[in-house]
């Protein structure tokens, strides 16, 4: 039973990663690089929690690293350097991008450039294939 449970809840999570990344790609072509990094960052969360909810081990949290290495540990994987570099990445700017209390000054956008969002944009294309 929970095989049909988790591939129904594998199918919302990984839809929602697919529009995340697509949003994502859209902010980046807009110049709205720092919206184009934390939708990089959403689509990867959701792509990994699909991951867990379809061998049905769903869990909450937000970490990206720890979400890979638990999607790696439940499926029988082995870890990927890169993909753990992107989630390392991709971690780093799940508060930055959200408070403007978390730079230093300004708000969160002057702090993300192009090459940001590319690079970010790219990791979560990888995750969420």
């Amino acid at each position: 039973m929970w095989l049909v449970f988790g591939f129904e809840e594998y199918g919302r999570w990984i839809l929602a990663a697919e529009e995340t990344v697509e949003s994502g790609w859209k902010d980046l072509r807009e110049k709205e690089y720092n919206w184009s990094c934390f939708k990089s960052e959403q689509a990867s969360q959701f792509a990994l929690k699909a991951l867990l909810s379809l061998v049905g081990k769903p869990v909450l949290g937000h970490d990206l690293p720890t979400l890979y290495k638990r999607s790696v540990a439940e499926t029988g994987q082995s870890l990927d350097s890169k993909l753990y570099d992107c989630t390392l990445l991709l971690a780093r700017s799940y508060i930055s991008l959200r408070y403007p209390d978390a730079v230093p000054s300004g708000t969160p956008k002057q702090y993300f450039s192009c090459a940001d969002a590319e690079n970010a944009y790219e990791c979560a294309e990888r995750i969420v294939e």
